[in-house]
C-alpha cells in the first residue's frame, strides 16, 4: 500500500494515506514511526480534534494520517459508540474533495476499526503474495468485505468498485 500511495504522488496524484493499523505498519513504510505521529484517526473520532491538524505532509502530493500507540484503546472506545461504522466514513468525507486517492491502510483481522475503513470505501485493495497462503488470505479478504458491503448495500450507501491483489 505504501508503495502504491508513493508512486500516485510521484505520477501527480495528490494522496492521502491513512493507517487505521494499530502496528503502525503504513506509517513506518512511509518513513516515520509512530513516536513521529503525535494525533491519528483517535484523535479525530474521540478528541474531536479537527483532521487537518492530524494530517502529516510527506511530500506535495502525499499526505499521511498516521497511526501511533493511541490506535491500541480504539477497539474499546468503538465499542461503546454509536454508530461506529460510520465512525471513518464522516472523516474521508471531510476531505474528499482535497485528494485524487484516499488510501486506508487496515491490520489484517476483523475488527470494528477495520469495518469502519471498508464502510469508508469505495473499493477495496488487497496486496497479497502470490502463492498458497497468500491466495487463502485474499478469499477470506474478499468475504468480509463481501459482507460488510453487503449490509451498506442494503442501505443503499455503496459505490463499491473492485479488488486488486498484488
Amino acid at each position: 500500500s505504501a508503495q502504491f500511495a508513493f508512486l500516485c504522488s510521484l505520477l501527480g496524484y495528490k494522496v492521502l494515506a491513512v493507517d487505521i493499523d494499530y502496528q503502525c505498519d503504513f506509517t513506518n513504510e512511509l518513513g516515520l514511526t509512530y513516536t513521529d505521529v503525535d494525533k491519528s484517526i483517535y484523535d479525530i473520532i474521540f478528541k474531536n480534534t479537527p483532521i487537518k491538524e492530524c494530517i502529516i505532509e510527506l511530500n506535495p502530493n502525499l499526505h499521511l494520517l498516521g497511526a501511533n500507540e493511541d490506535l491500541d484503546d480504539i477497539e474499546f472506545e468503538l465499542n461503546r459508540s454509536m454508530n461506529r461504522e460510520q465512525a471513518l466514513s464522516k472523516i474521508i468525507k471531510s476531505v474528499k474533495d482535497d485528494y485524487d486517492l484516499i488510501l486506508v491502510d487496515c491490520h489484517p483481522a476483523k475488527s470494528l476499526i477495520n469495518i469502519a475503513g471498508i464502510y469508508a470505501a469505495d473499493a477495496a485493495f488487497v496486496p497479497a503474495i502470490p502463492n498458497k497462503l497468500g491466495y487463502r488470505g485474499v478469499a477470506r479478504a474478499l468475504n468480509y468485505i463481501r459482507d460488510i458491503y453487503a449490509e451498506r448495500y442494503f442501505d443503499g450507501n455503496t459505490n463499491a468498485s473492485g479488488l486488486s491483489t498484488k
